[in-house]
Formats: structure tokens, C-alpha cells, sequence
């Protein structure tokens, strides 16, 4: 048994004691997902593996212009979805992915708490699977430390939801068909697509980052795969504005939130307090990112 929950918005389907002396494997797998989309259930019930979804599902929501897969030159609407995680024997984790897309993502965004616990108990009853109608967007996320060993989060801006959470870099997983390992490509996705262009287009990665589990909201499902990583940066870059000039998107509050010490990364996931300040929570996999930091990331890099 992998995973636990750590409060009311945060669940960790894969934690870090889970990985210890454990080798990870992303492979895509057949598919658990209900389709929410009249007639299409019916049509895939036995043809659940990865390759199927691929080949007729996806194209069939893009017929019916639900969604696009970046053939017709609009955005490539298709997603990775976590179906499970779970340990095999005593040294491999094996994290199942199927394929959806954003919009239904979006739509288990968007429903009410309420309604996302009944189909939860629905999918449970019917399926034996709660996350049996949700779409399980996993994404990518990366909490970095400067060599001066400390973390910056900022705040959310810009959004309809979780505006004023606290965040490191994270974000929807691009769609890839190239072969090779998955990991490696949400690794890149995180480093390239998320942290560089949230924090700063000239930030490189120093020494190897350290994967650190998956972590999600427990009622609507979504996900990210997170690494904690040492980056070429001093504390200096965010202090003097630097950051500002050199990220791309602008998805925090220019004022970030500064964590020093092993206590301070305490009160802000706990309590969510910070530099005297109350904040009305953190990102799932931003909690993930800091409670995973070790004293070893607290130490400064000369």
C-alpha cells in the first residue's frame, strides 16, 4: 500500500518513505477511465489497453470537435492520466497512465466539492474504483533550492482558482508520443516547461534532481509528479527583481515567500504561515516539494 493523505487538499498517491530502496516505472497501461461522453463507453468496453484510446477514442472527440489533438494547428488537448500506483515486491513502484484530455480534466476541476465526492462514491460502487469517472490529469511539478540553500514559493496570480496559494513551479504535462522512458520525459517537462519559464528562462539544474513522489487533490483528482532540484542561483536572483526580467510567464506575485530553515518549511505547510503573513494554503504538490527537503538542501552551496 503506497500514498496517504495529508489534509483536506493534499493526498499523496506516491510519498517520499515510499520510494526508499524502490526503482520507479511510468508505463502506459490499459485504461480504467469512464468516458463521460454519450456513446463512447459502449464503444471502448473492451478495448481498454492504451493503444485503443489512441487510436479510437481521442479521434472520435476530435470528430465531434470536443477536443483537439494538434493535428487541425490548435493546441494538443491530450493528457496524460494516472490510473494507479503500486508497489511491486519490495524494490519497484509501477505508476500506471492511461490518456485523456483537458477538457474533461477541466470539468473535475470545476464541479463542486460535493458533486466529485458522489461520483467518487459512484465510481467506488459501480467500478470498484473511485477514481472511476475523473480524468486524473497528472502534470509536473518542481520545488527548487537556491546554493544558498533556501526555497522561494510564490503566490498564485492570474487564476480562477487557488488564487493567493502558494506555489513552486507546476503545470500541465505536454503531450508526448515519443517512446523511451516516461519519467524522463515528465522530468524534462518539469525543468524546461515549468520551472524555467516560471522562475527564470537562465536557471539550470545542479547535480541531479531528486524525484519525490506524486502528490494530488483528493476530491478532484488532478496530480503532479514532483522533483525537489538545486539550481544555479543565489538567493540574490529573487531578492534584487532579476527573476522577473528573465522568467516568461508571469503565474506568482513578484513578492515571493522566502523559507530558510527546516522550521519555517514546517509553519508554512502546516499552518500556512510565513514572514508574518497568513495564507489560505499550498499547492498539493508544492507541500509535497517542501516536505520532502532534507537538512542536506538547508546547507549552502559555495
Amino acid at each position: 500500500m503506497v500514498g496517504r493523505k495529508i489534509n483536506d487538499n493534499v493526498h499523496y498517491d506516491l510519498a517520499p518513505e515510499d520510494l526508499k530502496g524502490r526503482d520507479v516505472l511510468f508505463r502506459r497501461g490499459a485504461d480504467s477511465q469512464v468516458w463521460r461522453v454519450e456513446g463512447l463507453n459502449s464503444v471502448i468496453a473492451r478495448l481498454r489497453d492504451y493503444d485503443n484510446v489512441q487510436r479510437l477514442v481521442i479521434p472520435e472527440l476530435v470528430k465531434r470537435r470536443i477536443t483537439s489533438d494538434g493535428s487541425t494547428g490548435n493546441y494538443d488537448d491530450r493528457k496524460h492520466s494516472l490510473r494507479e500506483v503500486r508497489a511491486v515486491g519490495d524494490d519497484l513502484i509501477v505508476v500506471r497512465l492511461s490518456m485523456t484530455y483537458y477538457q474533461a480534466h477541466d470539468a473535475d476541476i470545476r464541479r463542486s466539492d460535493e458533486e466529485n465526492i458522489a461520483l467518487q462514491k459512484e465510481g467506488e460502487q459501480i467500478y470498484g474504483d473511485r477514481w472511476a469517472y475523473h480524468a486524473r490529469n497528472i502534470g509536473v511539478a518542481v520545488t527548487p533550492v537556491t546554493l544558498d540553500g533556501h526555497v522561494f514559493v510564490g503566490e498564485r496570480i492570474n487564476t480562477r482558482l487557488y488564487q493567493g496559494w502558494l506555489n513552486a513551479a507546476a503545470g500541465n504535462k505536454t503531450w508526448s508520443e515519443h517512446s523511451g522512458s516516461l519519467l524522463k520525459q515528465f522530468l524534462k517537462d518539469a525543468l524546461n516547461e515549468e520551472l524555467m519559464r516560471e522562475y527564470g528562462q537562465s536557471i539550470e539544474a545542479v547535480g541531479e534532481p531528486e524525484f519525490v513522489g506524486i502528490a494530488s487533490h483528493p476530491l478532484k483528482g488532478d496530480a503532479d509528479a514532483t522533483w525537489v532540484v538545486r539550481i544555479n542561483k543565489r538567493d540574490s536572483f529573487f531578492e534584487s527583481g532579476e527573476w522577473l526580467k528573465d522568467r516568461k510567464d508571469k503565474e506568482h506575485d513578484a513578492k515571493l515567500v522566502k523559507i530558510t530553515k527546516p522550521e519555517e518549511r514546517d509553519q508554512l505547510v502546516n499552518n500556512f504561515f510565513a514572514q508574518g503573513r497568513q495564507f489560505p494554503g499550498v499547492m498539493y504538490s508544492t507541500d509535497l516539494g517542501l516536505r520532502a527537503l532534507t537538512e542536506r538542501y538547508f546547507t549552502r552551496l559555495e
